[in-house]
């Protein structure tokens, strides 16, 4: 069991073009650290996520529907210190598939959502899946 496990992750989405098909991009970022001291084991690990796709949206009184699709990318960075001896990793980069769909809820310039992302990894199995949950505000033009 470790001691303690921190983590933070980051994100930016910019949309483009009107409400019923607009291009989407995002970026996000992640951090995590995991310590076992009674191993004098430490690992952090760094993601670096970007997505690229359409998203159509239509509108109910004060909530905001929409669904996504198209292709994210990942990079990681990885680092493991054992007796204190660090040892650095850098997996490939691979590109994915991606479809999801959320609300948002709100009038005028700021806006509550919640989403959620399924990532077709195909890794290890072709079937492998990837839940990305979202929660967070919105500021629109």
């Amino acid at each position: 069991m470790p001691d303690n496990d921190e983590g933070c992750f980051l994100g930016l989405v910019l949309l483009i073009g009107p409400k019923a098909l607009s291009l989407e991009t995002e970026f996000t970022t992640g951090k995590d650290s995991v310590n076992f001291s009674e191993q004098n084991l430490s690992i952090k690990e760094t993601v670096y996520n970007g997505m690229l796709g359409l998203r159509s949206s239509f509108s109910l009184l004060v909530l905001d529907f929409h669904i996504r699709a198209g292709g994210h990318i990942r990079k990681r960075e990885l680092e493991t210190t054992t007796n204190g001896v660090a040892v650095k990793e850098t997996p490939s980069s691979y590109v994915s598939p991606y479809a999801g769909g959320g609300v948002s809820i709100g009038m005028g310039p700021l806006q509550g959502n919640a989403g959620v992302t399924a990532i077709f990894i195909g890794r290890p199995n072709s079937s492998d899946i990837e839940y990305q949950y979202t929660l967070g505000l919105g500021l629109g033009f």
